[in-house]
């Protein structure tokens, strides 16, 4: 009888602890909530954010102050040159000698530090959008409780000097598509913060002025 007794005991306990397993099972199934995923295309991101437009804007006018410059040295170099053959040898020839010999120097020393300046500015321009594009991604997935944001696409080298856009995602529905959300956001917040163009005021009339003549309105043939 005792035997029997602590058989079923064994016999109850699994049966127990089964059943507890299975409860806990089916608790954390339900529990379980699939990845909240989206993607976005950063390239894309980029040619729609009106702030590219206007850096660009801004970086071909410093690219023109350095043309410039460096066009106003060709100039007086050139002007050099056709001035020295006709001069004979004497002090102002050699200082026109040197003249030609600095704006030489200069001119070389610029183009160098202008291309790294430029080079710099533009890399800085990209750096500043990549910063902000990631930060509206993190804000807007936060937001939206996101559990992971994927890149659609990404530049792909096919030769020396040529590259192409390879698909990280090949599929997606619509709905997961956050591109044209994340540029809208940030092309909100930049319009909100980039100060407005000034406007001239309007020119008054000086009273102290004499007023203009009125025009005499032409006579009609009879």
């Amino acid at each position: 009888m005792s035997q029997r007794r602590r058989a079923g005991g064994v016999c109850m306990g699994v049966v127990l602890l089964v059943g507890s397993i299975l409860l806990a099972q089916d608790a954390a199934a339900k529990a379980f909530k699939p990845p909240r995923v989206a993607v976005v295309d950063i390239q894309q991101v980029f040619d729609l954010y009106d702030k590219k437009k206007d850096l660009k804007v801004e970086f071909e006018g410093e690219v023109r102050k350095a043309d410039e410059k460096l066009k106003a040295m060709d100039t007086r170099l050139k002007q050099i040159e056709e001035e020295l053959p006709n001069l004979e040898q004497g002090p102002k020839k050699r200082a026109l000698q040197f003249e030609k010999f600095s704006i030489e120097q200069d001119g070389k020393e610029l183009k160098e530090k202008e291309a790294v300046r430029l080079q710099k500015l533009e890399l800085k321009f990209y750096q500043d959008m990549r910063d902000e594009i990631t930060d509206e991604i993190q804000a807007y997935a936060k937001a939206l409780d996101l559990d992971l944001v994927l890149e659609k696409t990404f530049n792909a080298d096919v030769g020396p000097r040529a590259s192409i856009r390879w698909a990280i995602v090949h599929f997606t529905k619509p709905e997961l598509e956050i591109t044209s959300e994340i540029a809208a956001r940030l092309n909100s917040k930049y319009k909100n913060a980039r100060p407005a163009p000034t406007v001239a005021p309007p020119v008054r009339p000086d009273p102290s002025s004499p007023p203009a003549p009125e025009k005499a309105s032409p006579k009609r043939q009879p």
